[in-house]
């Protein structure tokens, strides 16, 4: 095999099975940046929020108070993007989750009210904006084969992200892992203007009234396949957010530490070997060989 041939099979696009989407690599780095920047400060909020507000009942009244602020946005994102256009999307999503990062980074409560909203508005904004331009460009029959790349890719951001925000604010204090996702978010909506996928491939727009939400409730409660695909997306997401705000606030009550919390990311059983394996990023601090490093498991630390 040739040279070039050899560098053909050995490059990402074509590891990954798409390398005839030309945008599949730039939309999949996107997502893992996007990834990031929501987790990073997402063991930090819950945190900070439990030191604010004292007790985990008002942090779960914080957030569903909050989470209205997503569904109302969801619900008149139609009209703001055909009366400010998808341009302004992305650069009205940038800016508020830069406004958001300045506000919670105070740590004060009234700040941290206001700025978990504009957090929820500006990347709900920026999602928006970033699925309709991965739907124009990547063809139907394609989806099936970018999707898992683009999960790949999120994994990557959801898996560094609670643990490199939490070392950031241990490191630098609690306004590092703020600006970090507020800096890449806005580079990342930057790049996402200057390559053009603010606007339609075709060069043509929506034109008319914008669709009401609304409308489209019922035809889409009748069918059972969209029924499901909501079901599953909101027991997962359900699951997410649980573990993102209820995992630290645990582990700091618990009296695990702040820094040790949420290194482990995932666990299992290893048949071939025969014993339970827990995958766990940790700092240098305890990498000496030798080290015995304890888990919680249901209330019970076990030694690994």
């Amino acid at each position: 095999m040739s040279r070039s041939g050899r560098a053909r099979r050995l490059s990402p696009v074509a590891w990954l099975g798409v390398a005839d989407l030309r945008d599949a690599l730039p939309f999949g780095m996107m997502q893992c940046v996007l990834a990031l920047c929501w987790v990073l400060p997402s063991a930090v909020i819950p945190i900070e929020a439990l030191a604010i507000l004292g007790t985990a009942l008002n942090v779960s009244v914080l957030f569903f108070g909050v989470s209205f602020v997503g569904v109302g946005g969801a619900f008149v994102m139609p009209w703001l993007v055909h009366l400010a256009g998808r341009r302004s999307i992305f650069a009205i999503g940038g800016v508020c989750v830069a406004v958001s990062s300045v506000l919670m980074s105070l740590g004060m409560m009234l700040p941290l009210i206001v700025g978990l909203a504009f957090r929820v508005f500006g990347y709900l904004c920026v999602d928006v904006a970033f699925e309709v331009a991965i739907m124009e460009r990547i063809p139907r029959r394609a989806l099936a084969r970018f999707e898992p790349v683009r999960m790949f890719f999120m994994a990557i951001g959801f898996l560094v992200g609670p643990w490199l925000g939490i070392w950031l604010s241990l490191q630098f204090g609690l306004w590092s892992p703020f600006a970090l996702a507020a800096v890449l978010t806005i580079a990342v909506c930057a790049y996402a203007l200057r390559a053009g996928f603010s606007s339609h491939p075709a060069g043509t727009a929506f034109r008319g009234r914008p669709p009401n939400p609304l409308r489209f409730l019922v035809r889409f409660a009748r069918q059972p396949r969209l029924r499901l695909a909501w079901l599953l997306a909101f027991g997962r997401s359900g699951w997410w957010t649980m573990f993102f705000i209820y995992t630290p606030i645990y582990c700091v009550q618990s009296g695990l530490g702040e820094e040790l919390a949420g290194i482990v990311s995932s666990g299992g059983y290893g048949h071939w070997v025969g014993k339970h394996i827990a995958f766990a990023l940790v700092g240098t601090a305890h990498t000496a060989p030798g080290t015995v490093l304890e888990v919680d498991i249901l209330g019970e630390r076990r030694a690994g």
